[in-house]
């Protein structure tokens, strides 16, 4: 029998017994692992979850040598990789943690006030990267606070494929915890802000893509897992579990309709947000996230779609991503050939989120330094921040499954990019994203970028009206029934439209 002691970056230690060889993941769980950085899931891929090792171990393979270079020498290993063989210790890095930076309150519509309960009421919207909030008065209808978090639900990758797969397999009530400290933790900020105690809250509501909802719900996502991918539960309704109920006591939990099982309550939320049922149609709505979900309404009939692009454009999955934190690269443009950068802030650069990472890859193609094919000779570096090779191909996955299911739902919906009227760009990019250079580096078909406009945190702000208005309470509940889901397995436009967006 040997002997795992674990230390956490507040001096606190934990012990545990084992028989080697063992997998250092799998002694101390989901709960436990949830502390450390895993966006690829723990396949060794990302480098992000480092501790500091000493003991007996198997030596580490070709793909941790690479990612951790002379940091070896240090005593750096990466968590999901060590295999134990002996007595060893393995010190936890300290957290850093950062409020995700949040764009200002669009939940006006000049409607008569009719919220869904009295008090304080909060906004949630549950991303696959970020957990946001905004706390309302509900009387009044002013937002008081507002926090955003990365989700904590990353140390179980960075995918929401990947957290399915977790929950499956038996990291469910982790998960669902998880999220549920994150929201916590987003209201419990904001009532500090506002000056205002957690007794006052009545309810809040709450918007996510269909895998956070049963997170959320701590309901099992198996139907959602395999063929014919049919949510048993579209959700719209309260779901207070025990958990909850242990953090909020008397306060209501409402998660917003999904559409489908890959079409979730948030992209309902950002429909609300954008009016698409009242824009002038026909009107695209494109959700760049981990999921790439994407509603298109031609004057009588919505169809929906959704392609797993990854979470290149949230800040993980990457080198150096980070979501909009204080200190990430937002903004990159290229002069006489070399590259200038703008944070977040205007503090020392973090890292690059998603707008940064769009405008850089497009100035990378200006200067010459990136082909069609994604071939670049060097790794860039700005400001101190690497962006590397494998961060290109992330990127080319990600932009390839947005152009790709674009293509494939205007296809489906027979409408042609210049008969659109409007396209709306949803996101946690806030509204920083530079929609030409989307435009350029091929993630939007060309064509687009004249009539789009950027929405910033759409789910965020539909959210918000669903809180407040009853109007945009019954509109929710019709337009998610309304959408007809386009399935991209099955599409040859969209495989053909894949390859081709990820060209540059």
């Amino acid at each position: 029998m040997a002997v795992l002691k674990i230390i956490f970056s507040n001096k606190t230690e934990y012990t545990v017994k084992f028989t080697p060889p063992a997998s250092f993941k799998e002694l101390v769980g989901g709960d436990m692992f949830s502390s450390l950085k895993m966006p690829c899931g723990g396949r060794g891929t990302c480098g992000k979850c480092r501790v500091l090792f000493k003991g007996s171990a198997l030596l580490p393979d070709k793909s941790e040598e690479r990612l951790l270079g002379k940091d070896l020498e240090k005593g750096v290993r990466l968590a999901c990789c060590l295999v134990l063989t002996g007595d060893a210790s393995v010190t936890l890095f300290e957290e850093k943690k950062s409020d995700v930076l949040l764009e200002g309150d669009e939940s006006g519509t000049g409607l008569p006030l009719s919220p869904m309960a009295k008090g304080l009421g909060a906004a949630v919207d549950i991303g696959t990267t970020t957990v946001a909030t905004r706390l309302y008065c509900l009387e009044s209808g002013e937002l008081l606070a507002s926090c955003g978090i990365e989700n904590p639900q990353g140390a179980f990758g960075a995918d929401v494929v990947s957290r399915i797969e977790k929950a499956l397999s038996g990291s469910l009530e982790a998960l669902h915890k998880a999220v549920i400290d994150a929201i916590y933790e987003t209201v419990s900020l904001s009532l500090t802000r506002a000056n205002r105690d957690i007794s006052e809250l009545s309810v809040i509501a709450a918007s996510g893509n269909t895998a956070m909802s049963y997170l959320a719900a701590n309901k099992s996502p198996e139907s959602i897992s395999h063929a014919p991918f049919e949510s048993e539960d579209l959700f719209g309704g309260y779901y207070c579990s025990e958990y909850f109920k242990e953090r909020f006591k008397d306060v209501k939990l409402y998660l917003l309709p999904c559409i489908s099982a890959y079409i979730g309550g948030d992209i309902t939320a950002a429909m609300l947000a954008t009016d698409i049922d009242t824009a002038r149609a026909p009107s695209l709505l494109i959700d760049i996230g981990t999921n790439g979900e994407t509603v298109l309404f031609n004057g009588s009939e919505y169809f929906g779609a959704s392609a797993a692009a990854g979470p290149a454009f949230e800040g993980a999955g990457l080198s150096c991503g980070v979501g909009a934190v204080a200190g990430a690269i937002s903004s990159v443009t290229a002069v006489n050939g070399k590259l200038f950068a703008k944070t977040l802030g205007n503090e020392r650069a973090v890292g690059i989120c998603g707008s940064g990472v769009i405008d850089l890859v497009a100035s990378l193609i200006e200067i010459g330094e990136l082909d069609e094919t994604g071939y670049i000779e060097n790794d860039a570096v700005i400001d101190g921040v690497t962006f590397t090779k494998e961060d290109i191909r992330a990127v080319q996955l990600a932009k390839g499954a947005i152009y790709g299911c674009i293509s494939a739902l205007l296809a489906s919906a027979g409408t042609e990019v210049s008969e659109l009227s409007q396209v709306f760009i949803a996101g946690g990019f806030g509204n920083k994203i530079n929609i030409k250079n989307a435009e350029i580096i091929k993630m939007l078909p060309k064509g687009m970028a004249p009539i789009a406009s950027s929405y910033g945190n759409a789910a965020l702000s539909g959210t918000s009206r669903f809180l407040l208005y009853k109007e945009y309470r019954e509109k929710a509940v019709c337009l998610a029934k309304q959408v007809k889901t386009v399935e991209l397995a099955t599409s040859p436009v969209f495989m053909e439209e894949y390859i081709n967006g990820m060209m540059f």
